[in-house]
């Protein structure tokens, strides 16, 4: 079942902090131009795109999690910049929700992959990608999953690993690679 979204898929929370005066900044001019919902969601998707460096397990810079940290260094993770890319859609007036899989990167090792989706009023929930991972299909017979989840807030989990780690390294040692959905 399809969830539509409530308040809380508007709101500022810590991580998916919108109403931060350089999150709101950033936000404002990319609802210029546009003329539908749709538009304004992938002009959020594409500022993340282009301006949000992707941090691997071999980055030197410091963790980011909160969606102003991001904007400020310039880098993250899947998960990070998709907390950014739902702050830019919130103080856009856009409800956004966090979505997860289950990816086997080059190794075969499983890691949970995040991405984030907008609630379009003529067509429900719409996935948006910053990174080019979910690109790839999902490979169902090697145990790879999406998971039918749209989280109003970021896993806590996820949030626990971002926040608790000092490298790029011990963040992914960090992350779940699995969600428990029961």
């Amino acid at each position: 079942m399809i969830q539509s979204p409530n308040k809380y898929y508007f709101s500022t929370t810590e991580v998916v902090d919108w109403q931060h005066p350089k999150v709101f900044a950033t936000a404002q001019p990319l609802a210029s131009d546009v003329a539908t919902q749709a538009q304004l969601a992938r002009a959020c998707q594409h500022w993340v795109r282009d301006n949000i460096v992707q941090c691997s397990a071999d980055s030197v810079a410091a963790v980011s999690c909160n969606a102003s940290d991001v904007l400020q260094s310039g880098l993250g993770s899947s998960f990070s910049s998709s907390h950014l890319l739902a702050a830019l859609l919130r103080a856009n007036g856009l409800a956004s929700s966090f979505c997860y899989q289950r990816k086997q990167d080059t190794k075969g090792v499983f890691k949970l992959h995040g991405y984030c989706a907008v609630w379009l009023t003529d067509s429900g929930w719409y996935p948006l990608e910053v990174s080019t991972v979910a690109q790839q299909p999902i490979r169902y017979h090697l145990g790879e999953c999406h998971y039918r989840l749209y989280s109003y807030a970021p896993l806590p989990e996820i949030v626990r690993a971002l926040q608790q780690s000092v490298s790029w390294a011990a963040a992914e040692q960090a992350l779940p690679s699995r969600i428990s959905m029961g």
